[in-house]
């Protein structure tokens, strides 16, 4: 009787979890929806695939597709700050009393910080394998740990 108690505490507690994750996803949704404005990438893009409305996602497809939207103007906000840090350390790099492996220092920087979000996002996914909410916190994590690398990148054009 006593293993029977603790395997429905754990359950209810495993769905608690859930609840909360959920609840904690539809309100991030919603200031999400509320702070990000769509970017259109042209009129063709914009004609062939219907706008959603991610505010009103209401099941896990619409909320994985509207979380796949928002990584995925992230990751294109990621790409232009980390090409222009880039082009920066380049035209330094090119100075006479610049250090000549700095733009190959930054380089392999990055591509270490790309297998360290695959790998630590891949755990949340494992993590939350058991539910249909494990792609929503993937993509979560990965929207997360791009937007914290922006700040980190802009940080080496300012003074």
């Amino acid at each position: 009787m006593l293993y029977c108690n603790t395997l429905v505490l754990r359950a209810v507690a495993r769905r608690s979890v859930f609840m909360r994750a959920r609840e904690w996803l539809t309100a991030s949704l919603l200031l999400a929806g509320m702070a990000v404005m769509p970017v259109a990438h042209g009129a063709s893009a914009a004609a062939s695939t219907p706008e959603q409305d991610c505010g009103n996602a209401a099941n896990t497809l619409e909320i994985n597709a509207c979380l796949q939207k928002q990584q995925e103007q992230t990751e294109a906000q990621l790409n232009q700050v980390y090409r222009e840090v880039l082009a920066q350390i380049s035209a330094e790099s090119a100075q006479p009393d610049s250090p000549a492996q700095m733009k190959q220092q930054f380089i392999a920087a990055q591509r270490a910080w790309i297998s360290f979000r695959e790998k630590d996002c891949q755990a949340v996914y494992t993590f939350w394998s058991q539910g249909t909410i494990r792609n929503a916190m993937y993509l979560g994590c990965m929207r997360s740990r791009a937007e914290q690398r922006i700040k980190e990148l802009q940080e080496y054009t300012q003074p």
